[in-house]
């Protein structure tokens, strides 16, 4: 499981993905979502960074693990980094992930470089 406490990272279980929720007021919120739909404790951020830190902890662990990937991905796609962002795509469509949200998201970052702009 993943627990973040104190903006620490504890330990991990790796069925996680990150998620994003947009308030009326246009706050954003970053928050770890366990598989059955149910948030991680303590993992709701306004800091993109701090999601980020969650998925580095967990590439660390697994290199090759697809959600920490896509969602490492995420975070770098919400940064404006495409370049870093398309090469976490890249290898995770490499390990027969087929998922059209990824191809849709490496094709906007594919334009976003082109035409540099940002969504």
């Amino acid at each position: 499981m993943i627990r973040l406490i104190n903006n620490d990272i504890e330990d991990i279980d790796l069925d996680f993905i990150l998620m994003e929720k947009k308030e009326n007021n246009g706050d954003v919120w970053y928050y770890i979502r366990k598989d059955e739909g149910l948030s991680v404790e303590n993992s709701w951020t306004k800091k993109l960074e701090e999601a980020e830190k969650t998925f580095n902890l967990a590439l660390t662990l697994n290199p090759l693990f697809p959600n920490a990937i896509s969602g490492k991905a995420h975070c770098l796609y919400e940064k404006g980094d495409f370049k870093e962002c398309i090469s976490y795509l890249e290898t995770f469509l490499k390990l027969n992930q087929t998922e059209f949200s990824v191809f849709k998201k490496l094709a906007e970052c594919y334009f976003f470089l082109q035409n540099n702009t940002r969504p």
